[in-house]
């Protein structure tokens, strides 16, 4: 076990994940990146899964709200952007309508 201490800008932590990683259960032991012989560190995949599993919650409230209706209607009618990049010339005018 590591004895270091928790430097979030030297492990790249934003404050969310700092907050996080202070919340976890003991049985997941913070070890620095000097110490840590595997890569990633158990502490910082069980900080992804819970960081992910937060955002999951976050977002299943709000495709269960009635005030997030109206979004996914929005959703349903537009064509989702595809993921490849495409060139400024094939990208629709941004001007308005004369």
């Amino acid at each position: 076990r590591c004895n270091r201490w928790v430097h979030a800008k030297c492990e790249n932590l934003t404050d969310e994940k700092y907050q996080l990683l202070s919340k976890l259960p003991e049985s997941v032991a913070y070890m620095c990146t000097k110490c840590t012989e595997c890569h990633p560190a158990e502490w910082r995949a069980v900080l992804e899964r819970e960081l992910q599993g937060c955002i999951r919650n976050i977002l299943n409230a709000l495709l269960n709200s009635r005030t997030s209706t109206h979004l996914l209607r929005y959703r349903q009618a537009v064509k989702p952007p595809e993921l490849n990049p495409e060139t400024e010339e094939s990208l629709p005018s941004r001007r308005s309508p004369e």
